[in-house]
Formats: structure tokens, sequence, C-alpha cells
């Protein structure tokens, strides 16, 4: 019995969207204009886009539209609220260009992994990845996570606010109302000098960081991560200080 040749063009087709269609479905169809991961093929989470496989090069947008994860709630846990200008487009691998880290600790793609995966539900194996505490906290208050593993993961979280590069720390259109607010802009390197020399004694500025023996010389923010002080809170008490003696 002979096949025509339409019969067997129509047929070769059909399996060629099929196989497509379960491509797309296991999650192993992609193109290169559309950033998803690939999605899990078997288990309880079966059919499920999989945390391990986010790309540095993946968008907050693109993590929302896969995980139905606000990129507002994203960029509140990575402390970039009215920092980055286009949220929506931010990409994971941007994060170390906003954050440097004196130890050994790496904020990257690692770190959104993890946090996608505690927030879905969705398994990951992290590998001793670091969660900011504005994450751990959006976690906690959005039920996601229980008391219990709520203060484990209090304790061993970090505080990144202090680690923003100083430079990105502000858009420009915040920078130039803060600059009309105050004439004093404490970065990353400002040293004791500098701020003995806008008018506080190295005494005063013992006292509003609550240590002793500083030197000209010290960087005040390494100061405060030397002695497990809030580098912006003590930002704001020299700041305050400063303009009281205006």
């Amino acid at each position: 019995m002979k096949i025509s040749n339409l019969i067997l063009a129509i047929a070769m087709s059909l399996i060629f969207i099929l196989g497509i269609f379960v491509s797309d479905y296991l999650g192993y169809w992609q193109t290169e204009s559309i950033k998803v991961p690939q999605k899990i093929s078997e288990g309880e989470f079966e059919g499920s886009y999989n945390p391990a496989d986010i790309r540095g090069s993946y968008s907050f947008g693109d993590i929302s539209n896969s995980f139905d994860i606000e990129v507002e709630t994203l960029t509140k846990a990575y402390n970039l609220s009215d920092i980055v200008e286009d949220p929506n487009s931010f990409k994971l691998n941007q994060l170390e260009e906003y954050y440097v880290f004196d130890e050994d600790i790496e904020l990257g793609t690692g770190s959104v992994k993890y946090f996608v995966s505690l927030y879905t539900g969705i398994p990951y194996e992290s590998d001793d990845d670091m969660l900011p505490t504005t994450a751990v906290d959006i976690l906690y208050e959005e039920g996601k996570i229980t008391e219990e593993m709520y203060n484990e993961l209090k304790e061993i979280s970090i505080d990144i606010s202090e680690y923003l590069i100083a430079e990105n720390i502000t858009t420009e259109e915040t920078q130039q109302e803060n600059d009309e607010d105050s004439e004093y802009v404490i970065k990353s390197t400002t040293t004791v000098l500098e701020v003995v020399r806008w008018g506080l004694s190295i005494g005063e500025l013992e006292e509003l960081i609550g240590v002793g023996e500083l030197s000209e010389k010290d960087v005040i923010r390494e100061v405060c991560l030397g002695n497990g002080l809030s580098f912006s809170e003590v930002k704001e008490k020299i700041i305050l200080s400063l303009n009281k003696t205006e």
C-alpha cells in the first residue's frame, strides 16, 4: 500500500508540531528571545519552572513571569526599591555591580534561586547561597516560611544595605534632592579626616559612633563593619550632627 506524498507531508508536520508541544511542556524548547527556565519533568512539581535553571542573564521581569512573583517584591527583597530606574529589566548578574563585600560573600544568581525556591515552595538545593535580611523578612511576612525557619535564616542573613556601592545608592533625581537638603554626603570611602574637616572633632565622632581611638585615616564604613554597626544608621547620626553645627 502506497502512502501519497501529501499524507506523508501532513504526518511529518504533525509529528514536528507535537514534538515542539511536548518539548515546550517539559521545558526543553526555548528561544533566545524568551528567557524562561526549564520545567521540572517529574515528581510533585512536574511542569513547574525549575529555580535551579535561573540564569544570570534573566531579568526581574523574566523571574516574575515564570514564577508569579511581583517585580516589586524582588526589588524590595534585594533592597533596590527607588534605586534602579527600570526594575522590570534589571538583570540578576547586575547585583554584583550594586553590592561589594569585604568578606568572602557573593550576592548573585544563586541567592535569587534560593529566594524564588522559598517563595514558591519549589525545591532547590542551595549551596550556601546568601539571603538579604530584607528577603527573609518578606518571606516571613507573606507566610512563605515558618517562624522557626525565619529565625534560622535571620541568623545567617546579611543587611546588604551597608554594602551598597555608594554611586548606586540613589537615582539622579533622589541624589539631587539629597544634595539640596545637605551638603554632606558620606560615601563608602569617606574617612574620619573628611568628617573632621566638615566640623566635627574626632572625640565627637567617637561618641557618635560609639567607638574609641579613631585615627584620621580610618574609613567610616570600615569602622562600622569592624564593630558590627549599621553604616546607614551611623551616617544619619553624623549628618544630623553636622547639620546642627551649621
